[in-house]
């Protein structure tokens, strides 16, 4: 008889055990709605713009509620290295383009030539001993983890630094 009572008395055991692990997660469930963050922006009579997780004391005020997007660092990355693209993309069509103005000026034999290339010049080891500059601050990680790469790319423009300042002439009229 005492061997059925202990019996019945872990049935009910196990019944409340489950029963909390069913009620904790219909909880857990309900809770979980309240856990999502919301991006709460409101002007207060003062005419200052706050934003907040919480919503603002005074709920008469125009409040936009905006849910908060997850870090995603895949696309965060994928974005930037597109933009990354798009930038030396950009950067490629001025300096191309600055490089025609030059030899279009230089080519034409006016007296103001030498004045204006100079200017250039100044310009172009400006531009380069700053991106020798940045290269040289950058982590080897922005270079796909390659310290040579990162040398290689500061070696170029080093080379570009040293052409300017050999042969402007001849720098300024490569393609």
């Amino acid at each position: 008889m005492q061997e059925n009572g202990t019996r019945i008395y872990q049935y009910i055991c196990i019944k409340i055990s489950l029963s909390a692990v069913v009620v904790t997660t219909v909880l857990l469930f309900m809770q979980a709605s309240q856990l999502e963050a919301n991006i709460y922006s409101w002007t207060d009579r003062n005419g200052v713009k706050h934003f907040s997780n919480v919503p603002p004391p005074d709920m008469n005020a125009a409040i936009d509620v905006h849910r908060e997007i997850a870090y995603d660092r895949d696309a965060d990355e994928a974005r930037w290295d597109l933009d990354k693209k798009d930038w030396d993309a950009l950067k490629k069509e001025l300096e191309k383009a600055e490089k025609q103005k030059i030899r279009e000026k230089y080519s034409d034999g006016i007296k103001e030539d030498a004045g204006i290339l100079a200017e250039y010049i100044k310009l172009e080891k400006f531009r380069l001993e700053l991106e020798i500059t940045r290269l040289e601050k950058m982590p080897a990680s922005s270079f796909a983890n390659n310290l040579d790469g990162k040398r290689t790319a500061i070696a170029f423009f080093r080379t570009r630094l040293k052409e300017l300042e050999d042969d402007p002439q001849r720098y300024f009229m490569a393609p």
